[in-house]
Order: C-alpha cells, then sequence, then structure tokens
C-alpha cells in the first residue's frame, strides 16, 4: 500500500472512533459501571454518635459523595476531594451487625456495608459509631 492510502485508512478509523466515542463520559466518573459497590454515591444522611443524632445534606449544608471504581475510593466534600485510598472487599461473618461484607481502606479503618442497587450503607466499626447512607447517582 502507498503511503495515501495509509493515511486515508488511518483517518478513516480515527474519525470512526471519535463518532463512536460516549459524549457522556466526559469526566471519569461519568464513565463508572454502577453495579455493586463501583460508581458515584450521594449522601443522604448519617445517623449515629452518643446521642443518636441525624445530620443530613440540609441540615449540615455540605453535600458529599464517594466514587468508588475498581481500585479507589474517594470521599468529596462540596465537590473537593477529602480523602482518597485503595480499599479492598472482604466477606466473613459478623455476629454484632448481621453484616457480612467489609470495606477496608487502610489499617484501623474497616467498615462494614451493606449495598442494594440504589443504597450504600457504611457502618463504622466503633460503639458509637457512625451509620452514613448514599444513594447511587
Amino acid at each position: 500500500m502507498n503511503t495515501k492510502a495509509c493515511l486515508v485508512i488511518f483517518a478513516s478509523l480515527a474519525l470512526l472512533c471519535i463518532a463512536c466515542s460516549d459524549k457522556d463520559c466526559l469526566k471519569a466518573e461519568d464513565c463508572l459501571q454502577s453495579e455493586g459497590i463501583y460508581g458515584r454515591w450521594n449522601w443522604t444522611k448519617s445517623i449515629g454518635g452518643l446521642g443518636g443524632q441525624t445530620v443530613t445534606p440540609q441540615s449540615t449544608g455540605e453535600s458529599k459523595h464517594l466514587i468508588i471504581d475498581d481500585f479507589t475510593y474517594s470521599e468529596y466534600e462540596d465537590d473537593e476531594l477529602v480523602y482518597q485510598a485503595q480499599y479492598d472487599l472482604a466477606v466473613r461473618a459478623d455476629t454484632f451487625n448481621g453484616i457480612s461484607t467489609f470495606l477496608i481502606l487502610d489499617p484501623g479503618n474497616e467498615y462494614a456495608i451493606r449495598i442494594s442497587d440504589h443504597e450504600l450503607e457504611i457502618l463504622e466499626m466503633s460503639p458509637d459509631g457512625w451509620y452514613h447512607y448514599y444513594e447511587r447517582k
């Protein structure tokens, strides 16, 4: 093949790739598969502490969300990254909470989790621990 033919084929393939790309996928978080724990989770409320208080985005004036991909757990407050770590998931018996799935961020940061298609509940593992509730975006 001559050089012009190769350039035409390459340009055609490049245009085809651009035309077929997902135009809604402008940010990495928009491209996440939303299944299991993966995806974006918006904070709806937290319940806990010694008094069992409830806080919400409305009561605090803060918006929080999580972005969880294959390797990274990221926490955002008012769209600013405040914490990021690699994570692991573990399954084992837990008779206290009746939960068997755990999110392990680093030594000392382990949380029990409940997950459904649209809700994520993260439980702090302490006597006065907080229950944090999120909805899938």
